[in-house]
């Protein structure tokens, strides 16, 4: 049985400034490392940050890659390389399922369109 609170959808808007942050943080480490004169504490807490906020963007894209009623396991596929960029651009860019799917309810509260006969 899953746990509802873990597995539950994301929007691709909160999924984008996950990214945002994720690669300003990543930007910012390696400003900081390229610096000879950074000071060891001012590095740890860059680094500590960066792992800490790549949990979390893995996590994010787990729970986006929900939204759009696909397993979790899906975001192994970021590890591949060049096949990352075109998985980025689909986490980025794909909407999501409209109405309740296998993970639960749609974030933006939409309901599906059906026609009766």
């Amino acid at each position: 049985m899953k746990n509802k609170k873990l597995f539950v959808r994301m929007r691709r808007r909160h999924f984008v400034v996950l990214t945002a942050a994720f690669f300003g943080c990543s930007i910012l480490t390696y400003s900081v490392l390229s610096k000879e004169d950074a000071s060891m504490a001012l590095v740890a807490l860059c680094f500590v940050a960066l792992a800490v906020l790549c949990v979390v963007w893995f996590y994010s894209a787990a729970r986006r890659l929900n939204d759009f009623n696909e397993p979790g396991w899906k975001t192994a596929y970021l590890f591949i390389p060049l096949f990352n960029l075109f998985w980025l651009v689909v986490l980025l860019t794909t909407d999501g399922t409209i109405g309740k799917n296998q993970y639960g309810e749609d974030p933006r509260h939409r309901l599906p369109f059906y026609i009766e006969d």
